[in-house]
């Protein structure tokens, strides 16, 4: 966690894969089977267990069925989906969520998952949940510029792959002020690739 506490171990043999989640289920798949199995403890809440699945087990599990997955958010526009990655905190969620009250309908939140098809890079839609600071929810909500924002988006609202077109890299200035524009810097390849590696999901590390 933030703390440096860790709250989730990995493990592999083979084609099959366990987490053991602190306290609350160990999860095993393999590379042979669609399904996960779940193991909880008698105080693991189903709404806990959920949450912990889409936003934490899932993506994992995708990396080893040949999905590449970052941690951030994203909107779908006109020709494909954005993405807007950054650590914890710095507000991709915030970000998505203000371009979706302007009419761009939210397409991941804290996971991003795409493979290359042909030539093509395609993300893929998974079930996920908006979760935003109160303080950021009101400032969105109650700003001129909004009031298209839906509180209870429906996340199993996609049914079709739709192309990755742009990754943004974002980073917090804190001594950013309405005077002072918002700076967009296309980075070179190789900048770019390594400036995103900590933000990708990894089961395996090598």
């Amino acid at each position: 966690d933030q703390t440096g506490r860790p709250y989730a171990w990995s493990h592999s043999k083979g084609c099959n894969h366990w987490i053991y989640w602190d306290q609350i289920a160990r999860f095993d798949f393999d590379n042979n089977s669609p399904y996960v199995t779940v193991h909880a403890l008698p105080s693991a809440g189903h709404d806990s267990l959920n949450e912990i699945y889409l936003e934490h087990i899932l993506p994992l599990v995708l990396t080893t069925r040949g999905f590449e997955v970052i941690h951030a958010s994203a909107i779908q526009s006109p020709g494909g989906v954005l993405a807007f990655a950054a650590f914890t905190g710095t507000g991709k969620s915030s970000t998505a969520y203000a371009l979706h009250s302007r009419g761009f309908p939210i397409w991941a939140d804290d996971a991003v998952v795409f493979q290359i098809e042909r030539d093509e890079v395609i993300s893929t839609p998974i079930p996920f949940s908006v979760r935003l600071f109160p303080d950021m929810l009101s400032s969105i909500e109650n700003s001129l510029f909004t009031g298209q924002a839906q509180k209870n988006i429906d996340p199993y609202r996609f049914q079709e792959k739709l192309p990755l077109v742009g990754i943004y890299l974002l980073e917090r200035m804190e001594t950013w002020n309405f005077q002072r524009p918002i700076q967009v810097t296309r980075l070179p390849l190789e900048t770019a690739f390594t400036r995103l590696l900590p933000h990708a999901y990894a089961f395996e590390q090598h």
